[in-house]
């Protein structure tokens, strides 16, 4: 679990490194959830249609002694360059992001906001559950 106090340094930190799920508050400071959540998905949009032409092969020897592949893009973000690792399946998905809030009435923004479920505050370990097994496949 990795936590970060506003949306500005959530954003920063989901185009570094990609997670399983985010759960994000929609009232946070600095960069509230929505526009964090609509500005990934500008990104995650382009980077994988350029990562297409800009992958660059890394070859490394695995623990086993045997070659493992993963690739490198590099894509500039606010300014600043920062590299992404790619295993040897090629672009990494779509980044689950769910909406946390105690206001109802913030459910229309939400669904505009490119999230891709929602959860009641105060969160619980039966909603972190529900929101798991409603996107995730366990054998």
């Amino acid at each position: 679990v990795v936590c970060y106090e506003n949306g500005s340094k959530g954003l920063e930190a989901m185009m570094v490194s990609p997670v399983d799920i985010v759960f994000s508050d929609v009232q946070m400071p600095i960069m509230t959830g929505p526009e964090m959540t609509r500005r990934f998905r500008i990104w995650e949009a382009s980077a994988a249609v350029r990562s297409q032409s800009m992958l660059t092969p890394i070859r490394s020897m695995a623990t086993d002694g045997s070659n493992s592949t993963s690739f490198r893009s590099t894509f500039e973000s606010s300014g600043s360059q920062s590299t992404r690792y790619y295993d040897g399946g090629g672009l990494r998905k779509r980044q689950l992001i769910v909406a946390v809030t105690a206001n109802s009435a913030e459910c229309e923004k939400v669904n505009d906001g490119g999230f891709d479920d929602i959860c009641p505050k105060p969160l619980t370990r039966a909603d972190i559950h529900k929101v798991i097994t409603r996107h995730f496949q366990f054998d």
